[in-house]
């Protein structure tokens, strides 16, 4: 089971990488962005936003999920 995160009554699948955190969702959500991978290809089935860990008003909203073993 991969690593899940509630944002604004939301669960998104999240991925944590050098002190930032990335939500992804498959429907536009309000401040999410379209997915653009490292080879530049955008894609518009999904939508993802990018906050830092260390700071910032949306990391009052966050929680974190953790899942049962």
């Amino acid at each position: 089971m991969g690593k899940y995160a509630t944002f604004n009554n939301k669960n998104y699948p999240v991925n944590i990488r050098n002190d930032k955190y990335r939500l992804k969702s498959k429907e536009h959500e309000s401040g999410f962005k379209e997915l653009i991978d490292l080879g530049g290809n955008i894609h518009p089935d999904i939508w993802d936003v990018e906050h830092s860990l260390n700071g910032g008003c949306a990391e009052k909203n966050l929680i974190f999920l953790c899942p049962e073993s």
